[in-house]
């Protein structure tokens, strides 16, 4: 599910005015092909992360993260954006994230 219970357990990456968290997810599959024409069925293990963000008691879902995305929860501010562009953060990447929110989470507190 996209929604984030209050019961599951995340990767809190920066807290503040604005949280930033990560959800690490682990399926097991059961018999999965191990390539093409082989009749051999391995089982595997798979990973997935979700990204959520909370701001004024709301929790959004980013399925993709980028510098826009991203930017929208820090409402633009260029001293934010001055701060990414001196430490080369890729706003793809959590850990950059992380580092760009608890900024904005410094100059707004």
């Amino acid at each position: 599910s996209r929604r984030l219970d209050g019961d599951e357990f995340v990767e809190v990456m920066a807290e503040g005015a604005v949280t930033f968290l990560v959800k690490h997810e682990v399926s097991y599959n059961e018999g999965a092909n191990s390539g093409y024409g082989s009749a051999t069925k391995q089982a595997s293990y798979s990973g997935n992360e979700r990204y959520y963000f909370a701001k004024d008691g709301e929790v959004s879902y980013e399925r993709r993260l980028n510098e826009r995305r991203v930017m929208r929860y820090l409402n633009g501010n260029s001293e934010v954006k001055t701060f990414i562009q001196q430490n080369n953060l890729d706003l793809s990447r959590p850990a950059d994230i992380a580092r760009a929110v608890n900024k904005y989470n410094e100059i707004t507190s």
